[in-house]
């Protein structure tokens, strides 16, 4: 019985991996269910983690990490020997902690880390960038005001101050991107404002993809919110990134054949009676590899960022070969 009530599972196992003992957590926990009630005389590694050969992590009498693919667990073991009789052999007793959430919390929290750290240095880069900017778009302007617009290098002067601009808007959404929102600076904002500043900011990736982006604005000429700017963009550019993850992964399964592949990123903005409706499709085939640490992160993020503003974040089943994220978000009362 107190063997039974030790909630981590626990086995005695002999020097061939067989199974002498074990309490109820053990085969609680078995991946392999088919097998788990007549555990005695089977592998623990076929039991436990429905492996064919030993894990390659186990080092029997000593202390060790496993990670189960399988079911993405992770445990810390404690094993022991020990001689059940005398003249026997002898066998291990194996403690098995369980420290998935604690790992994945871990990983978040450095993850994070490593986000703000991107962070402040975006933000030091951007602003070293703005002087020298600034000087060229002067001297450009200066040539302007010196040359006639018939001449020959008017179109080229012309391109070189856009361009200038056009990096100039670049570094102002990272900058703004990279403040640290404050709830004082919530002010009515229009939603369309939110997915254009969030779709320059991942623009240059997606250029250089390839990826293609449709906007459909439906039912509304604005679409008023009362919320942070950066704080919505953040969400928004979060969700964008998610599906241009899922796109890179399926053009690189697709470079290595001889099929071409177009990426497709469809953003729709609708306007339903107590609510607005902010879909992104993309065209990622189903991509099934589970989303890396940083991406569960951008979306745990995206998440709360949403829930703070009432509103609900949902991935929707749907038809091959587009996936669907939507967000809603709850339309405000305007007064008359």
């Amino acid at each position: 019985a107190t063997f039974n009530s030790v909630s981590d599972p626990i086995a005695l196992i002999n020097q061939n991996y067989e199974l002498i003992q074990t309490n109820s957590s053990f085969w609680n926990r078995a991946a392999n269910k088919a097998e788990a009630t007549k555990t005695l005389g089977k592998k623990c590694y076929e039991i436990l983690f429905n492996r064919e050969s030993p894990c390659p992590q186990c080092h029997r009498g000593q202390n060790f990490r496993l990670e189960n693919q399988t079911t993405k667990s992770i445990f810390e073991v404690s094993s022991q020997w020990i001689p059940l009789d005398t003249g026997e052999e002898k066998v291990t007793v194996n403690f098995y902690h369980d420290v998935t959430e604690q790992v994945r919390m871990e990983r978040k929290i450095l993850e994070s880390v490593r986000l703000a750290e991107i962070g402040t240095i975006g933000s030091s880069i951007a602003h070293e960038l703005n002087n020298p900017l600034g000087g060229i778009l002067s001297f450009v302007q200066l040539l302007k005001m010196e040359m006639n617009p018939e001449n020959t290098l008017w179109p080229d002067i012309q391109a070189m101050e856009d361009g200038v601009r056009r990096c100039q808007s670049i570094i102002e959404n990272l900058l703004h991107f990279s403040r640290t929102p404050i709830v004082d600076e919530e002010a009515w904002l229009d939603l369309r404002d939110v997915i254009d500043r969030a779709l320059k900011i991942v623009e240059l990736q997606t250029k250089s993809r390839g990826i293609e982006i449709k906007i459909h604005h439906v039912g509304s000429d604005a679409f008023p919110f009362f919320a942070h700017m950066n704080l919505l963009t953040q969400a928004v550019r979060n969700l964008l990134q998610f599906s241009i993850e899922a796109l890179i992964e399926v053009q690189n399964k697709m470079s290595q054949q001889t099929s071409s592949y177009h990426g497709v990123i469809e953003i729709h903005l609708e306007q339903k009676e107590n609510e607005y409706h902010l879909r992104i499709l993309d065209n990622s085939l189903g991509a099934e590899s589970s989303p890396q640490v940083n991406l569960q992160l951008s979306l745990s993020i995206a998440w709360q960022i949403i829930h703070d503003y009432h509103g609900q974040l949902e991935l929707l089943e749907q038809t091959r070969p587009f996936r669907q994220l939507k967000i809603s978000l709850p339309r405000p009362v305007l007064q008359a």
